[in-house]
């Protein structure tokens, strides 16, 4: 069950990287089309800020792919990397989630909460092993 529930999240975030990567070079592109002022500031910083987060969220999400994908063939809990990852990206789908409801998007909310339920059952489903205890010196 653990692996079905990881390789289902790893190409559920790789289609989020994709789609939301793209979305926000496409908005990019729009801002600087239609020359779209930000706070007094230029429409190439605004459109250089929207192409940074979209690079970064997407390396983001990618690399999340890799670290569930790989939990996933060994078929292992998530190691502490991964747990931190999949804890960042759970708090990035509450914004995304609230994100597409607002926008009136009701595939792209089931989307998101697919993956988020994907992600938090993978991260529940098998807890990771509690560390060793420490052992006082003599």
């Amino acid at each position: 069950m653990l692996r079905v529930v990881l390789v289902l999240a790893a190409v559920g975030t790789f289609v989020e990287a994709f789609g939301f990567g793209v979305a926000l070079y496409l908005a990019g592109n729009m801002i600087d089309e239609y020359h779209m002022s930000m706070g007094g500031r230029s429409y190439t910083e605004g459109r250089t800020v929207v192409w940074t987060l979209a690079v970064v969220m997407a390396l983001g999400f990618l690399a999340l792919t890799c670290l569930l994908a790989v939990a996933a063939v060994r078929g292992r809990p998530l190691n502490r990397t991964a747990r931190g990852f999949t804890i960042g990206a759970l708090i990035l789908h509450g914004v995304l989630g609230l994100a597409t409801v607002l926008t009136g998007s009701a595939a792209g909310f089931a989307g998101v909460l697919a993956v988020f339920c994907l992600l938090l059952l993978g991260l529940v489903l098998r807890p990771a092993p509690a560390p060793a205890p420490v052992r006082a010196a003599v």
